[in-house]
């Protein structure tokens, strides 16, 4: 055996399934209702849109209209480390505090 494993070369259909296949099926054996319902409607909302969002997009999307959302199952559902979602949703919280502060000054 190689040191990638058995196969050290994929073809082009091994990729093109890759990337189609295998991610509707982690999205469908490992993901809890709550989730799989979040992505349903980021889709049909995404959808709507000549141009899809991006990453950050869709996490800032999801956590904005599902904050009690498990971050390891979105993680697993966009295919990305937990550690990119936290950090997006880290960057809203940061964006939307600064803008509530700023509300407020501008008010007092």
């Amino acid at each position: 055996m190689g040191p990638k494993g058995p196969f050290d070369v994929l073809s082009p259909t091994a990729i093109e399934w890759i990337g189609d296949e295998l991610q509707d099926l982690l999205k469908s054996t490992s993901i809890s209702p709550e989730t799989r319902n979040a992505l349903t409607k980021l889709t049909l909302f995404d959808a709507q849109y000549r141009e899809r969002m991006n990453l950050e997009g869709r996490v800032r999307w999801l956590f904005y209209h599902f904050p009690d959302l498990n971050r390891t199952e979105v993680a697993k559902a966009l295919c990305v480390s937990r550690a990119i979602v936290q950090r997006y949703i880290k960057t809203q919280q940061d964006q939307l505090r600064r803008a509530y502060q700023a509300k407020a000054q501008a008010l007092s």
